[in-house]
């Protein structure tokens, strides 16, 4: 295993061998927002609910709001970091624990060798100070708390096991969104035959079962369309392949980065899968109106 390339800046990491791989990985942050569409799912899972399809369909939503929480990881990471910070800066934990705990200790610490007037004008001195301090706080912008999410972002993007796990957690996700999707189809055809035994053939004749359960326009918009053929093309690379990109694949305009051979899925990659099979989820799940 070994280099990785980001930004333009190759790093290398061969775990002790002369053997190297050279990936490319989104650094832009944004790009790993969560893509889950929750309005969505929410209107899906209502239109379906009394239907044959109720529970694939809520099946079908877990597995993407799944796959989209795991491909927002790194950035869910840095935005809790930022949180927790700007909690901790906000309330000022530190100066207020210092100056309470100097309230209380401070005139025993010193003992005798303060006199009775000189212990009250210590406290008081004490109470004004935090008197003031606390009104610092109330007039001080948030925004001058603000941890620059941004700089921590690209230094996280120097470190070589950051680039791995954008790399890897992309490959996972792109498959997942479009094998999560191909289960659905199968149960919405399963539901249609009435055949809860029914499992995906082969690809030609699924084609043939879908057209027949629906329509062939419902087939050719929700398997046969030639961006949803990249998918299932690219996700049989990454399954059955190790990501290299297959003679079918290497056939047609996939639009896919490859590198030495091996397919480069990116961020944007996976999110945009999830825009297009979410509405060929939605134009399947319409034919199933409620009774």
């Amino acid at each position: 295993m070994g280099c990785a390339s980001v930004a333009g800046a190759p790093r290398c990491d061969g775990f002790g061998t002369k053997m190297k791989k050279t990936f490319r990985v989104d650094v832009r942050m944004e790009s790993y927002k969560s893509f889950f569409d929750h309005g969505w799912a929410a209107r899906i899972m209502e239109a379906t609910a009394a239907t044959p399809i109720a529970q694939a369909v809520f099946d079908l939503c877990a597995a993407w709001r799944g796959v989209s929480n795991t491909h927002a990881m790194p950035y869910l990471m840095l935005e809790q970091f930022r949180g927790f910070a700007k909690g901790l800066l906000g309330a000022h934990w530190h100066g207020a624990k210092w100056i309470a705990a100097t309230q209380q200790g401070l005139a025993s610490e010193m003992g005798d060798g303060l006199s009775n007037m000189g212990r009250r004008r210590m406290l008081a001195a004490l109470a004004r100070l935090e008197t003031r301090f606390r009104e610092t706080l109330a007039s001080t912008e948030l925004k001058e708390l603000d941890i620059d999410i941004l700089a921590m972002w690209e230094k996280h993007l120097e470190n070589f096991e950051m680039q791995a796990v954008l790399w890897g957690s992309q490959r996972l996700c792109y498959a997942a969104v479009y094998y999560s999707y191909e289960d659905f189809l199968t149960r919405c055809v399963a539901a249609a035959r009435i055949d809860p035994d029914y499992r995906m053939p082969r690809r030609n004749d699924f084609a043939k079962d879908l057209a027949d359960a629906f329509s062939s326009n419902l087939r050719d918009r929700c398997w046969s369309n030639s961006a949803i053929n990249v998918a299932r093309l690219a996700r049989h690379a990454l399954v059955h392949n190790g990501g290299r990109v297959t003679d079918e694949l290497g056939k047609i305009t996939h639009g896919i980065l490859v590198i030495d051979g091996e397919l480069q899925i990116m961020a944007t990659d996976t999110s945009d899968l999830y825009q297009l099979l979410k509405e060929r989820a939605k134009e399947l799940a319409a034919a199933f109106p409620p009774p």
